[in-house]
């Protein structure tokens, strides 16, 4: 049996802290997976959305996390933040993926497009893109 368990965003908090929780008290076994103490669960979640640009001193690209999704990041944001609340990811847009941070703003998670990615892929300010984000927890 595999040692990694995938849950995606058709599960809503109360499952994925249920999860966690089933994890978290060593629980030899989850829905038929062999679970170990180094296995791993992602949390899968896929979105479309507009990139915009932040202009600061050093101008940069985001797409913002819808709510729903947002949501259920901040339900397990506690077993992942390594602090400020930023959230450890793996994104993936077109054929590329790299691993960076969700941002947190105004209850809601921002994904930062770096110029390599919207150079890769052909992205500009305004583009609509479907994004990809797994979460190790």
């Amino acid at each position: 049996m595999p040692d990694v368990c995938t849950c995606s965003q058709i599960w809503g908090v109360s499952e994925a802290k249920t999860l966690i929780g089933c994890l978290r008290e060593d629980v030899g076994v989850y829905l038929g997976y062999s679970m170990s103490s180094t296995a791993s669960i992602s949390m899968d979640f896929e979105f479309n959305g507009k990139i915009w640009q932040w202009r600061g001193p050093a101008p940069w690209y985001f797409v913002t996390v819808p709510e729903a999704q947002s949501l259920d990041l901040k339900a397990v944001s506690n077993f992942v933040t390594y602090g400020w609340g930023v959230i450890p990811v793996v994104v993936h847009i077109g054929k590329t993926s790299w691993k960076t941070s969700l941002f947190p703003k105004d209850d809601l998670y921002l994904v930062p497009i770096k110029a390599s990615v919207r150079k890769a892929e052909g992205l500009a300010d305004g583009d609509t893109v479907t994004v990809r984000l797994e979460v190790q927890i």
